[in-house]
């Protein structure tokens, strides 16, 4: 749990403390020295229902609506500023409920009424704080839907990438099954992918390399985790060549520019990465003596 959403909630459980007692002492009223509910009628509702309810509520939606984490801000939000925001909140709650049973005997005076000011100001500006930081994470989630069974144009599609081959099997986001990785490699002789699954959030790649063939330099949008499966390659990380071996597992940061080449007869590795589209390899530029280019 954030430090933010601790602090919202044992605050809101406080006030729910105190909107009780205050509740209790209102009730037996007749009994006790002072009048209760005269004094703390509207204090009352404000404790529960701004001190506990909407506390409690806010104070959770920080946690639970969709963040987009930055280097700037990896929880999502500004903390320091909803930390304010808190403290405002529950300081303008303390400055009402102390002089609005000033008020109801009709005891105002320059401090009671500065109170309630300050109290107003710094309520609002609670609100204010807590709307700018949550309307953004509050939007609408596109969902791609995907068709059950394939028309003739995307079933020509998925035989066209696998050039009549049985060895890409692209399968569904639902399927299920082991694939011995070698296998599918040699299978398919340098022919564009060799295997790729893809589900909603995961993508995974069998990537087979003839010697005349590479995948050019990019910069990832994601990390990437790379595995050599089988043959004799290399994989450029931001202009640095590096050779690697079957076995060899190469995890690749997001912004990082990449590139691979066969350095042998054959060349297949496997990547994994969070679902993004796809790379092919494609045709060197240059020789081996010259450099790979893209």
């Amino acid at each position: 749990m954030d430090r933010l959403t601790a602090a919202m909630v044992r605050l809101s459980l406080c006030w729910l403390l105190a909107g009780f007692v205050t509740g209790g002492a209102m009730l037996v009223d007749r009994v006790t020295p002072g009048d209760w509910r005269t004094w703390m009628a509207p204090s009352h509702g404000h404790m529960l229902f701004v001190g506990w309810f909407l506390q409690f509520v806010v104070g959770i939606a920080f946690l639970l609506l969709p963040r987009k984490r930055t280097p700037q801000r990896p929880l999502g939000y500004n903390e320091r500023l909803a930390m304010l925001g808190a403290g405002a909140l529950n300081v303008g709650l303390m400055l009402r409920t102390f002089s609005e049973p000033f008020e109801r005997v009709g005891k105002v005076n320059a401090v009671t009424m500065t109170a309630l000011f300050v109290s107003a100001v710094f309520q609002i500006q609670a609100a204010l704080i807590f709307v700018k930081q949550l309307w953004p994470r509050a939007s609408v989630r596109q969902v791609r839907i995907r068709p059950q069974n394939a028309g003739p144009g995307e079933a020509a599609e998925r035989s066209s990438r696998t050039n009549g081959d049985q060895v890409g099997d692209w399968g569904s986001a639902n399927e299920t099954g082991t694939h011995s990785l070698p296998d599918l490699a040699r299978m398919a002789q340098g022919q564009k992918p060799a295997w790729s699954r893809q589900t909603e959030d995961l993508s995974a790649n069998l990537i087979s390399c003839n010697p005349d063939q590479e995948v050019g330099s990019h910069v990832n949008k994601v990390d990437v985790l790379l595995v050599e499966i089988e043959g004799e390659g290399s994989v450029e990380i931001d202009g640095h060549w590096h050779e690697i071996q079957p076995g060899l597992v190469l995890i690749i940061p997001k912004r990082t520019k990449r590139a691979t080449r066969c350095d042998g007869n054959h060349f297949a590795y496997l990547t994994c990465h969070r679902r993004r589209s796809g790379l092919m390899p494609a045709p060197l530029m240059a020789n081996r003596d010259g450099g790979a280019t893209t």
